[in-house]
């Protein structure tokens, strides 16, 4: 499917998106790129990519597809610093959990001959780096394609294709909507979850957290180790939306809190049994 590919950004998701390039053989050469050395390092012996590159120029250059897999700020860098030496007809795509700072600053910095398709598998965990990477990461989960005006529809199809063939599910959504959608879905959460853990963390030992939680503070905490830079990164970048959401949620513990302070039993079942049955249907 592909001469030579780059991934700019060899973590969970690049490192993963290498390693079924090459188990599916849709690639002949995977190059890593990375800040690591270390990392890439554990990559290669992992047979995530190929080789390792020797710098973002030479790594880029005559490669058929270019993926940027790190932080939003990482993503935003490296579309200017690769533009001089992309091929003509190269794709690029990104895989950053948001969606319209990335797309407006591809169509300035990207020259003209090169197709770029936004996407954005949603395969992510808290681990990262290259050992975090797994096989069948894509499987069954949705990965969001976020096309403009503009994109050209063989290069989409193309990029469709390729998620198709890791077995993720692709779902076409403007890039707008996709930021205000996954303010909701995925970014209110890690914020609640961290959140969450820097509350506890002010009136108990490590130690006391450890021996008294149980599963449920373990399940809505776990995504509160994810990366810090690139949640920084993420919540900066799709902030209007997630304002929104943050004070939508506000207002809910408001509620709540309320209920609990003027003794109303029934409201604060009500509440639960709503949230409850929403919950079982995502189920």
């Amino acid at each position: 499917m592909f001469q030579k590919v780059a991934i700019l950004g060899v973590g969970l998701i690049g490192g993963s998106f290498g390693l079924e390039l090459k188990r599916r053989r849709l690639a002949r050469q995977v190059v890593g790129v990375g800040r690591s050395k270390a990392n890439l390092i554990q990559a290669k012996k992992r047979k995530l990519i190929d080789t390792i590159g020797v710098n973002l120029e030479s790594s880029v250059r005559d490669a058929d597809l270019v993926v940027l897999a790190g932080p939003v700020q990482a993503i935003l860098r490296h579309l200017k610093d690769i533009a001089p030496h992309l091929k003509k007809g190269a794709i690029v795509i990104d895989v950053g959990s948001t969606k319209q700072t990335i797309v407006d600053q591809a169509s300035k910095k990207l020259p003209k001959h090169v197709f770029f398709v936004g996407t954005h598998p949603l395969a992510g965990t808290e681990k990262s780096g290259a050992m975090a990477a797994i096989p069948d990461l894509f499987r069954g989960k949705s990965c969001l394609i976020t096309p403009v005006a503009t994109t050209h529809p063989v290069v989409l199809k193309k990029v469709m294709q390729v998620w198709q063939k890791m077995g993720a599910k692709t779902i076409l959504v403007p890039p707008k909507e996709h930021d205000r959608l996954l303010a909701y879905t995925s970014h209110l959460p890690q914020v609640m979850a961290t959140t969450l853990m820097n509350v506890i963390s002010q009136g108990l030992p490590i130690e006391t957290i450890k021996q008294f939680s149980g599963g449920g503070f373990r399940d809505t905490t776990r995504i509160a180790a994810s990366p810090a830079e690139m949640w920084r990164d993420i919540c900066f970048s799709n902030k209007p939306h997630l304002l929104k959401a943050i004070k939508i949620f506000q207002k809910e513990l408001t509620k709540i809190s309320n209920f609990l302070s003027k003794g109303k039993q029934k409201k604060m079942l009500n509440y639960f049994e709503s949230a409850q049955s929403l919950r079982q249907k995502i189920s």
